[in-house]
């Protein structure tokens, strides 16, 4: 079923960019947060998600 998929546990290739993608989620809430929405849309827009 797809939702297996979707919430299935990741395996040990995808776990560096699950922790990647966390890290960098963190980082938009807290720009979000100090510096406005159109800041963190910016900044976190522009960025590359490759390890």
């Amino acid at each position: 079923m797809q939702s297996d998929f979707v919430l299935g546990k990741w395996n040990s290739e995808e776990e560096p960019m699950v922790k990647l993608k966390i890290s960098k989620a963190v980082e938009a809430i807290e720009i979000f947060v100090t510096q406005g929405l159109t800041t963190a849309m910016n900044q976190i827009n522009n960025q590359e998600f490759s390890l």
